[in-house]
């Protein structure tokens, strides 16, 4: 998914567009008009608007294994995967862990991602020192005067890009970190919370919440700033 948003951003920059890309999911829509969206982006031209959260705050019990152990894909069902921390860190030797290494080793066909899960997992992972770690929603709008800023970033700092191929969803931490880290060295970027609304405190329900038509006035009472919602499902509710 992260190299399938490089690949559109390329195309944007190399057709000279202007103004805003704005990423969105397929379980995206708006909720103002196409005249209102660009009025409020026209007023705040040149603002970026991402979720940028410093990573332990937003994944509290999490943060370390996503930046930490492995995550590899056992197929191209995003679910199909597994979590391994390397063999130095003792939670390696939990059952809920080596059970499946072991089954990859033993029944799984593809010689080269056996060799792939082997040759990682016997080092750690050693995260790049002059990066400050943040996370967040991959939903974002951003101009493309920082979309420029951030391709170059990632011409010039492979490694950090190469870091992230064994991160979970490194989509929800490359474009936070890397824009705080220009930030932080003196480029002007200025902030601001996601465009896109998504309910993530609602109980006994799977979230995002998937919005129906019992959720209309909760949606049009957003502020301003949110000109999109997460996430909708026509075959759940097509009224909405």
């Amino acid at each position: 998914m992260t190299y399938a948003i490089f690949t559109c951003i390329d195309k944007i920059i190399n057709d000279n567009r202007n103004g805003y890309s704005i990423l969105l999911s397929k379980q995206d829509y708006p909720i103002n008009s196409k005249s209102l969206i660009n009025k409020f982006l026209n007023e705040n031209n040149g603002t970026d608007f991402i979720e940028i959260v410093p990573i332990k705050d937003m994944w509290a019990n999490q943060w370390r294994m996503r930046l930490y152990d492995y995550w590899f894909c056992l197929n191209e069902v995003r679910e199909n995967a597994i979590i391994l921390p390397n063999i130095f860190n003792p939670s390696f030797y939990r059952k809920k862990n080596i059970s499946p290494f072991f089954r990859i080793l033993i029944t799984d066909k593809r010689l080269s991602f056996k060799y792939e899960v082997i040759k990682n997992v016997l080092k750690p992972r050693i995260y790049p020192k002059n990066m400050e770690t943040f996370g967040g929603s991959n939903w974002w709008a951003l101009t493309i005067e920082t979309l420029n800023k951030i391709i170059f970033f990632v011409r010039d700092n492979k490694k950090f890009i190469d870091y992230h191929r064994y991160t979970l969803a490194p989509e929800e931490i490359i474009f936070q970190t890397i824009i705080c880290y220009l930030m932080k060295t003196g480029n002007d970027i200025k902030v601001l919370d996601t465009l896109t609304y998504a309910n993530w405190k609602r109980t006994n329900t799977q979230l995002p919440v998937t919005f129906t038509s019992a959720d209309f006035n909760e949606i049009i009472s957003q502020p301003e700033g949110k000109l999109l919602a997460s996430k909708f499902d026509i075959t759940l509710d097509e009224k909405i």
